[in-house]
């Protein structure tokens, strides 16, 4: 196993088949449950590289069975791991879920990687919508969980994990420190518990990290060494998912060459989607196809934004909203935090050349005015207070009674408001008010956005429309071409 780990690391995908190859002959020899379930299980790791996603599931399950029939240990972590490893590209069997989703709660309220299954469970709540329950997790994950982490046989693929996280999330203020803790392993690829999972090239997470930080250009050549240790893997999921964030990271530029090197990136990931049945990234496709066809584009044309929408063109003055507006438009679907916004766009337009400030908004306040009413009143404070004081007992109880999956979901609901507490006070529990930078951000952006589209409105009420149906503002803004 040591040594298919290392070929898996390195890349080397035929030496990695071959090293199998040897493995599996090894067990039909031995016949023993130990040498089988490594034979089979590594199997499922190998086809799921290979986007043979049914004989990655059946695979992991055959070794699952083997396992807990001779009384292995470990056999769920195996088997929990492997669909995991499935499931994010593809539909699982009926039941296999739901399955997979609760050993890995399990793992996550005992295990002592327990930081790493974590890590699992944010792309997994986020994957069902539960964004606060994503986050709440994350946050601490980003935080206390990657202070603590320390290197051992799932370091490296904790840490894609929380990258992918970071991404799905928008958590811009983490994408600096993962960046830092994955770059020393740059140049190869992250390989979990002895190669039973993979997940790819480092230099994609590093590529994912950079791009939301703004380095569009180390992005660039993260993203290339990661298509080329793909392709020497022989990893086509891993493949078409690099070429699908590499496009996105090209059409951002909006460039003649790079929408060239765009077209062909996305068109082979496409391809490569649909022939190893990748329905997760084949519905993104799809969404993102038809939302380009319904779209509305904003370009900078010096000190203007030209806004073209179903074949009508206006241009307006530079303005904070319109930036604002430009970020949302090049990330569709994903949240972007309103102090986000404002530091991306004070920091100037990713798509222009030397631009000055944006005039100012009408309306909008400076960050440092004075306090305004408190986030929540005395009243839901205490029910939340009183709230966490039951969970803790729940907590105490479930862990007696090893009640692993009651302990899992009170852990959740109490990761949530402890986040929802620690947003409405300040130092020693004093009410924040909401005066706050993140809320006086929030008014800030909306009401920017808000009067940009009223200026596109005075021009073009068909764009208007589309934007006041695609755009979300809040404490976290989106755009989705299709509302």
């Amino acid at each position: 196993m040591l040594r298919l780990t290392h070929l898996l690391e390195s890349c080397d995908g035929s030496a990695a088949r071959r090293e199998l190859a040897q493995i599996e002959r090894l067990a039909g020899l031995l016949r023993q449950p130990l040498a089988r379930l490594v034979a089979c299980s590594r199997r499922s790791t190998l086809a799921a590289l290979d986007g043979d996603f049914p004989l990655a599931a059946s695979q992991a399950r055959l070794a699952w069975d083997i396992g807990t029939g001779a009384g292995l240990p470990d056999a769920d972590a195996v088997l929990w791991g492997q669909l995991f490893a499935v499931w994010l590209e593809a539909e699982l069997p009926d039941g296999d879920e739901e399955q997979m989703e609760g050993m890995l709660r399990g793992l996550v309220a005992r295990s002592r990687l327990s930081t790493a299954h974590a890590a699992a469970l944010v792309l997994i709540e986020a994957e069902h919508g539960a964004w606060d329950q994503a986050r709440g997790r994350f946050g601490e994950l980003a935080t206390a969980g990657l202070a603590a982490m320390r290197p051992d046989m799932v370091y490296v693929w904790a840490l894609t994990l929380l990258a992918r996280g970071c991404c799905v999330l928008g958590s811009r203020q983490h994408a600096v420190g993962l960046y830092q803790a994955l770059l020393p392993f740059a140049g190869r690829a992250a390989v979990a518990a002895g190669a039973v999972m993979c997940a790819g090239s480092v230099s994609r997470d590093l590529g994912g990290l950079a791009v939301l930080s703004g380095q569009t250009a180390a992005a660039e050549a993260h993203f290339q060494t990661a298509i080329a240790h793909h392709r020497r893997l022989g990893a086509r999921p891993l493949l078409a998912r690099t070429l699908h964030e590499y496009a996105r990271l090209l059409s951002g530029r909006a460039a003649g060459p790079d929408l060239t090197r765009a077209a062909e990136a996305l068109a082979e990931a496409r391809a490569i989607a649909s022939d190893c049945g990748m329905t997760r990234l084949a519905a993104t496709l799809n969404r993102q196809e038809t939302a380009t066809a319904e779209a509305l584009a904003l370009e900078r044309e010096g000190g203007y934004w030209a806004v073209r929408h179903a074949g009508t063109t206006v241009r307006l003055p530079d303005s904070l909203g319109l930036r604002y507006l430009d970020l949302l438009i090049r990330h569709p679907g994903r949240e972007l935090a309103a102090l986000d916004l404002i530091q991306l766009a004070s920091a100037g337009p990713a798509r222009t050349a030397s631009a000055g400030a944006a005039p100012p908004e009408p309306g909008l306040y400076p960050v440092t005015a004075a306090p305004a009413d408190d986030v929540l009143d005395p009243r839901a404070l205490a029910g939340y207070r009183r709230r966490l004081a039951e969970l803790d007992d729940d907590l105490a109880e479930a862990d007696r009674w090893h009640d692993t999956e009651r302990a899992s979901r009170a852990r959740a609901e109490r990761d949530f408001l402890v986040r929802e507490l620690a947003t409405a006070t300040g130092i020693h529990g004093r009410q924040r008010r909401l005066g706050s930078e993140s809320e006086r951000a929030r008014v800030n952006v909306t009401r920017a956005i808000r009067s940009a589209i009223g200026r596109v409105r005075a021009y073009d009420p068909d764009a208007a429309a589309h934007l006041d149906r695609a755009v979300r503002t809040g404490t976290y803004c989106s755009y989705a071409a299709r509302s």
